[in-house]
């Protein structure tokens, strides 16, 4: 809350007036007044304000029934006066920018009332439009009148710019676990104010308060699948985000932390938030379909979706990365590396690439190459059952069995369930000539999973265990 340190001068009583009625929506005042005069309000231009949210939705490749839906959507949206809220939002806004011009208002004033407004937008739209987790594009989000992570960053996003407030959609990075990156843990939003701050805004939090150290627990009310690690997309063209300053909710509807002031050119980074440029926004939309296509075996319109992706941020490593396992999964193993390779060219430091490219050149009797790509995604930290058991499998391939069953046995300690690496280090112990490790290790696996009997038996034959396999596979 502003408080009020210089006398009002009758040019700027009517100004305050305005913001007065907006703030009062919001039971969160700027400035004291008294009175205000709603008509003074009119003066807005609604049909340009509208036509900026169509640009914008037409910006983002939606089609303009989407964006007309929007619009009739968020027309319905009405103050305590009855106006559209965005149009009051817009006019408090404008005149508080024309005072501050004229020096009626300080750059912190000015802070303050944008602050106030993105914060009435936010809450407006959280109360506006419940939660669902599985709703990110914009036609199911105006229909239902229901949304996800994704979706709120999109609506502050197309709604808070279009009444000339600098938002912009944001990434929230969270580590995963397994070879393919999917869509990031979080999308929020941030704010740049009048004076040099930044604010991060986040629809989906809920609650009266707001611990700041959750920026870095991820204690997010996540929506889609994991994301990937903080390495995973590097060099954000929209720039970095700060370290925090402290952090409020509003009426439990959202919260927004206080971000560090900086200049242009600062190179503080808390790793966890990415901001999206437009193009970055589209790129993540596309991958978002493409992940979903992927997900329910629609290959060719995952590859379509990644490949949009890509096109929108040529640098995304996420879209190459999951482009090469639809590829992979179809059996395409050259194409599969090259996209592969592409992902690592852009982050070099990107586990899962690793992982990915290590199967492909596996498929491929690329063991060496295997073993490289394995090892890589384990030193960048993917220490994963099946990693340690892909490579386990590509020493056994090439000969390296003392390797193999370091590798088999790490997988086991990492999940003692895991029937292919006993059945992988009873393999390499039988080659070995360990013939008591290797039953104990073989019937373990049968035990685990009575499918890979057949397999089992095979490696009996092979090496004259002299295994015996009951239907529970009790011993030999």
């Amino acid at each position: 809350m502003l408080r009020r340190t210089f006398a009002l001068t009758g040019a700027l009583m009517k100004r305050v007036l305005i913001a007065v009625i907006a703030m009062a929506i919001t039971s969160v005042p700027v400035l004291n007044g008294k009175t205000a005069d709603v008509s003074s309000l009119a003066s807005t231009d609604k049909c340009a304000l509208y036509g900026r949210i169509r640009q914008m939705v037409r910006a983002l490749e939606y089609p303009d029934q989407v964006a007309s839906e929007l619009i009739e959507m968020v027309d319905s949206w009405k103050d305590t006066q009855g106006q559209p809220i965005l149009v009051t939002l817009k006019a408090i806004l404008a005149n508080s920018e024309e005072s501050c011009t004229k020096g009626e208002l300080s750059k912190t004033q000015l802070a303050g009332i944008e602050r106030n407004v993105i914060s009435h937008l936010a809450r407006t739209i959280k109360q506006q439009i419940d939660y669902r987790r599985d709703f990110f594009e914009l036609a199911s989000t105006v229909r239902s009148q229901k949304t996800n992570c994704c979706g709120y960053s999109q609506l502050l996003y197309i709604l808070g710019s279009s009444i000339d407030l600098s938002v912009q959609a944001a990434r929230v990075i969270e580590p995963v676990e397994g070879p393919m990156a999917t869509v990031p843990q979080h999308m929020a939003n941030t704010a740049r104010l009048a004076d040099g701050t930044t604010i991060i805004l986040d629809l989906t939090r809920t609650g009266d308060s707001f611990d700041a150290s959750a920026m870095t627990k991820g204690e997010y009310q996540s929506d889609f699948e994991s994301g990937q690690r903080n390495s995973q997309q590097v060099g954000s063209r929209a720039g970095r985000v700060r370290r925090t300053s402290g952090a409020r909710a509003i009426a439990g509807a959202c919260f927004i932390e206080q971000l560090a002031a900086r200049g242009d050119g600062s190179g503080t980074d808390n790793g966890r938030v990415q901001t999206l440029d437009r193009n970055e926004l589209i790129a993540e939309l596309h991958f978002s379909r493409g992940t979903l296509y992927h997900s329910s075996d629609r290959s060719a319109e995952a590859i379509k979706a990644y490949s949009k992706a890509i096109r929108a941020n040529p640098k995304c490593a996420r879209a190459y990365n999951n482009r090469g396992s639809v590829y992979l999964t179809a059996g395409r193993y050259k194409k599969s590396i090259s996209n592969f390779d592409k992902a690592i060219q852009f982050n070099p430091e990107f586990a899962h690439a690793y992982h990915n490219r290590g199967n492909a050149r596996f498929a491929l009797g690329l063991y060496s190459q295997a073993i490289s790509d394995y090892t890589r995604a384990i030193e960048l930290g993917a220490e994963l059952e099946r990693t340690f058991l892909k490579r386990g499998s590509a020493y056994l391939k090439s000969g390296q069995y003392a390797q193999a069953v370091a590798d088999y046995t790490k997988a086991i300690e990492l999940d003692p369930k895991s029937s292919w690496a006993y059945y992988g280090r009873g393999t390499a112990r039988a080659i070995s000539a360990d013939r008591a490790r290797a039953k104990d290790d073989l019937l373990k696996a049968v035990r685990l999973d009575p499918a890979l009997k057949r397999h089992v038996k095979e490696v009996s034959n092979q090496f004259e265990l002299n295994l015996t396999l009951t239907s529970h596979s009790s011993s030999g």
